[in-house]
């Protein structure tokens, strides 16, 4: 854990608030007998803005950026990814990248009990006639390669848990990775980022019919 103290020293004015994190992970590996799973410890290092709403984490062979609401733009998130990622390959030196990625987590939430999904999104679920209609909640997804398979982008929509009575959230889940080590180099991260965040941002726009936007206050020119 020494190695992460010494980037946030790179970090520390920007990210005042520094606390140790343990998680467990199962890991799912073929064995001579067979499938095996295994319980594994991860030991971390969260440093965090001032006002919490910047998160970088650090951990073996690990680098996580996360901006939580309210989201400042990919103008505003990219430099923030490239500070934290520059003083990360300044103390770890890595020789490689096994994975990189890019995702979002859209919330939209309608003050109603009840949506037709159909009437706002491109993207949702699809039930045939001879199939109850009325469910309460769901959870779709595909996966599409990208880059002759190199990158994969996984999008998912489901229904959260509303903090408000009488209202329905929904969750768009847009996940942007490396699906091949290796085919990264290390220094062409933030370029892949961008080419990333273009493909998200035309995923999500794709799910969103007009009737969406105008009703959230966007409207497409």
């Amino acid at each position: 854990m020494a190695m992460p103290g010494l980037i946030y020293q790179k970090l520390r004015g920007e990210y005042p608030k520094r606390r140790p994190a343990r998680t467990y992970e199962t890991q799912v590996k073929e064995t001579e007998q067979g499938i095996q799973q295994q319980l594994v410890q991860r030991d971390s290092l969260h440093f965090l803005s001032e006002d919490e709403k910047v998160l970088v984490q650090i951990s073996p062979h690990l680098l996580a950026v996360s901006h939580f609401v309210p989201y400042p733009g990919w103008n505003g998130y990219r430099p923030i990814i490239e500070q934290a990622l520059a003083a990360y390959q300044e103390v770890a030196s890595p020789n490689g990248i096994a994975r990189v990625g890019l995702r979002y987590i859209n919330r939209v939430v309608f003050d109603s009990e009840r949506v037709d999904l159909e009437e706002y999104f491109e993207f949702y679920p699809f039930v045939g006639k001879r199939l109850p209609d009325d469910f309460n909640s769901f959870m779709v997804g595909i996966e599409v390669a990208r880059s002759d398979a190199r990158d994969f982008l996984r999008l998912q929509m489901t229904t959260g848990s509303p903090e408000v009575p009488g209202t329905v959230p929904i969750i768009i889940d847009l996940d942007f990775y490396l699906g091949q080590p290796g085919k990264v180099e290390v220094g062409e991260e933030v370029d892949w980022l961008e080419q990333a965040h273009s493909q998200l941002e035309a995923a999500f726009e794709g799910c969103l019919r007009d009737t969406a936007r105008e009703r959230f206050g966007e409207v497409k020119e």
